[in-house]
């Protein structure tokens, strides 16, 4: 599957920004449909980007190491075409 490089972006930015956030949370902030997220979320962390953690019923994302490098890069991409 392709993944929407501004989509990415903004799951990643969001996380860098708020750390630690509840799925439902990190949809509602990030502006991005929960439909979308559960596509993209198992795809970022077989990546490496993002770690889930499930506490009892509560499935929290939050960005690694990883996926911050790759944001700055991206944003540097980014950067560079505008």
């Amino acid at each position: 599957m392709e993944l929407d490089a501004r989509v990415v972006h903004r799951i990643l930015g969001t996380l860098d920004q708020y750390g630690a956030l509840h799925v439902r949370e990190l949809a509602r902030i990030s502006r991005t449909s929960t439909k979308t997220l559960c596509r993209y979320l198992p795809i970022l962390e077989r990546r490496g980007l993002v770690r889930t953690v499930v506490e009892r019923k509560w499935k929290i994302v939050m960005i690694t190491e990883e996926g911050s490098d790759y944001l700055r890069r991206l944003e540097q991409a980014v950067a560079l075409l505008a």
